[in-house]
């Protein structure tokens, strides 16, 4: 993926896992749903969290802008460990949520800490 600059959210967000990782910095993937505006829908997704500052923080290395915005909606997550589920595995929430969610956006200002 690297080489060829090629893949999907999944090849990036695992990719992105293991670079921080390799800087001892301990991460994990999430899956969920994208707002994508030319579709005016949402669509299945994956992105890395790192673990900084005691929190959680999600970077999406596959759309280029670093972080999440309102149009991320997690449904789950795995280390990628041994006994973690296989990442595509992650999707069946997503799968499983096609068609059966409704989504109205109310507001979308960042929470202030």
């Amino acid at each position: 993926m690297a080489r060829n600059m090629e893949g999907d959210c999944t090849e990036h967000a695992m990719l992105l896992a293991a670079m921080l990782r390799a800087q001892n910095l301990p991460a994990r993937v999430a899956v969920g749903l994208v707002y994508i505006p030319s579709r005016k829908s949402f669509g299945g997704h994956m992105w890395t969290e790192v673990f900084l500052d005691n929190r959680r923080i999600p970077l999406d290395a596959t759309l280029g802008k670093g972080g999440i915005g309102a149009g991320h909606i997690k449904l789950g997550d795995s280390s990628l460990a041994e006994k973690a589920p296989a990442p595509l595995a992650l999707f069946l929430p997503v799968i499983q949520s096609v068609g059966k969610l409704s989504i109205e956006v109310r507001d979308s200002r960042p929470r202030a800490e």
